[in-house]
């Protein structure tokens, strides 16, 4: 079964039969319009072979929309019993059995037709329970597979935000690290600048004790 409006609700083709000339018996049914719609719902059915195929689990097959009353079990049965007779019966006794079959097969035939009305109006009830089963069946695996689908795209953005926190954090440290980096040069250059300066004032001070004045004794 197809739930795609765009679809046979059988088979699956994207095309319609033409619709049902006026006055054809299916017309009369409830359970599709001329233009192949089934009622009350958003569905259609391509074909009459569709529209019997998709009644078939719900019917008697006695009484499927291809069916007559002739094609009854019990009306082949009613049908043989004018043939039962002896040739050597009384001619009056054919007549007779020949009136009784032609009101039996009548009267079979006005039975069969509503009892096949009814057995159509129940099918196309069961199709229609069918149909909402399987929507419903459809509504609840769609729910599930968007909850699914939801967690899914929650847990990557969820890792992602990790992800990107991770990333954040390992931008901070490098950063840290360099400027620490960028200090401890800083501090290793003054360093040295500072021993050179220290180096240059001895020397320049022992120069100048050099060549300082010294007191001399007479």
């Amino acid at each position: 079964m197809h739930l795609d409006p765009t679809k046979c609700l059988f088979c699956g083709t994207f095309t319609k039969q033409p619709p049902f000339p006026l006055g054809n018996n299916f017309t009369t049914y409830p359970a599709i319009d001329a233009d192949r719609n089934i009622i009350g719902t958003q569905y259609w059915l391509c074909s009459d072979q569709c529209y019997d195929r998709a009644l078939a689990p719900h019917i008697d097959p006695n009484f499927g929309i291809f069916k007559s009353a002739k094609d009854h079990p019990l009306f082949k049965r009613l049908d043989s019993i004018p043939n039962e007779f002896d040739k050597d019966d009384e001619p009056s006794s054919h007549w007779l059995a020949e009136l009784e079959h032609i009101g039996a097969t009548t009267e079979f035939h006005s039975e069969w037709r509503k009892i096949h009305k009814q057995k159509l109006d129940s099918a196309h009830q069961a199709l229609l329970s069918d149909i909402k089963y399987r929507e419903e069946q459809k509504r609840i695996a769609d729910e599930q597979k968007a909850t699914v689908v939801a967690q899914r795209n929650a847990e990557r953005e969820l890792t992602n935000q990790q992800r990107q926190q991770d990333r954040e954090e390992q931008r901070r440290q490098r950063l840290a690290e360099r400027e620490e980096e960028t200090r401890r040069r800083q501090a290793e250059r003054q360093r040295l600048i500072d021993e050179k300066q220290a180096q240059e004032d001895a020397k320049r001070q022992a120069e100048d004790e050099k060549w300082r004045p010294r007191p001399f004794s007479l």
